[in-house]
Parts: C-alpha cells; structure tokens; sequence
C-alpha cells in the first residue's frame, strides 16, 4: 500500500514538474525583434607589400530575432536578456572607406560592388563555449557569408557583454579574398600588393526594437 502511494505521488509530482517547465518554456520563448545600437562598428583590416590598411564602414544595418529569457541548456544563456535566434548583417561596400581613393576604387571593383553591392552575413546557429564571469560570456555562431556573390560557411566568435536589454557582441574574424573569388587589388604598376587575408573586426550593440 505504501509503495503504492509512493508510486502514485511520484507520478504525480513528474506529471506536475513537466507542467510546470512547459509553462515556464512558453513564458520565455516570447519571439523579440533586434536591432543594433548607434555606436556599432565594422571595419576590415589588411596589409600590402608597402602598409597596413583598415576600411571603416560607414553604414551597416544589423537585425535579427530573439527570445526573451529563453529557456537553455546553457548556463551562459540564462544570464542574457534574451537568446538570439538569428541575425542577418548587411554592409554596403560603398560605404567601406580607407582614407585612399585609389586603393577604395580598386576594393570596390575587386568586389564586383555593381553587380553585387553588398556584403552580407546571416548567423543561425548561437552556443556559448569556455569561461565566463557574470556579465561576459563566450558566444560562437554559425552561418553562411555572402562577398561578391559567393557565399562560404561561416564560424564567429565574439565576447558578449549586458548591459540592461542590450548585449554587445565584440570579436575579430580572419577571412581570404581567394576563398570568395576575389583577387587582391594591386596598385602603382604593380608595386603595392594587397595580401589575401582580411581581418574582420565588429563591436556591435544589439537590442529589442521599441
């Protein structure tokens, strides 16, 4: 008789439990529109034969989708105001300047600007990896980025700092011109060779629209 009970309040207290988490995953999973912060940057660095070069932009327009308070596996997760679900990046290649004229004519061509005028990035895939502390965390993300027309996988890594209901991802990501078709500017007859790596550097401040 007793096991019996036992049995009983046992199955009882599974069957409350799984209430409970399912109504706490509802509450959570609130859908959030995203969108970054004034003060967000992106800029590329890279070198030649003669100098180092870096390429502000100018304008670039980030949004993505989120979760309020997402229930998570992770730990980190649960200390972010929300969990992003997916964010999409779009950069005009106009708008990457150098402070060189020729060497900004050159990039832009180089990158088939006319045909395909922006550089694009979509992440949809987030988990956090290695240490953290109570405001940063490690973050890694997946996707797919668009230069020129090809498109490559993509793996980000960034520090996530918060700050209220916004989170700031900030991190660098070394890519090759040659992996996406394009060749290197070369400039003066010749004489300044532009290397194939390029340095990715972001400092980005996302929050839920108003």
């Amino acid at each position: 008789m007793v096991r019996s009970l036992m049995n009983v309040l046992s199955k009882s207290l599974y069957l409350s439990g799984l209430l409970i988490v399912n109504a706490v995953y509802a509450i959570s999973s609130t859908p959030v529109d995203l969108m970054s912060m004034p003060g967000s940057t992106v800029k590329l660095d890279g070198d030649s034969t003669v100098r180092k070069y870096t390429a502000n932009a100018a304008s670039v327009t980030i949004v993505g989708k989120g979760a309020l308070n997402a229930v998570s596996k992770s730990a980190s997760a649960a200390k972010l105001p929300w969990t992003p679900l997916e964010i999409e990046m779009t950069l005009p290649i106009t708008s990457l300047t150098s402070g060189e004229r020729t060497l900004d004519k050159h990039m832009r061509e180089n990158l088939k600007s006319e045909k395909n005028p922006n550089i694009q990035l979509k992440l949809n895939h987030f988990y956090f990896s290695g240490a953290d502390s109570a405001t940063v965390h490690p973050l890694k993300a997946t996707g797919v980025m668009t230069v020129a027309g090809v498109s490559k996988p993509l793996e980000l890594e960034a520090m996530t700092a918060v700050e209220g209901q916004k989170v700031n991802f900030k991190g660098k990501k070394k890519i090759l011109m040659s992996d996406f078709g394009i060749a290197p500017p070369v400039l003066m007859m010749g004489s300044l060779k532009t290397k194939d790596e390029i340095e990715i550097t972001y400092d980005v401040t996302l929050s839920p629209k108003p």
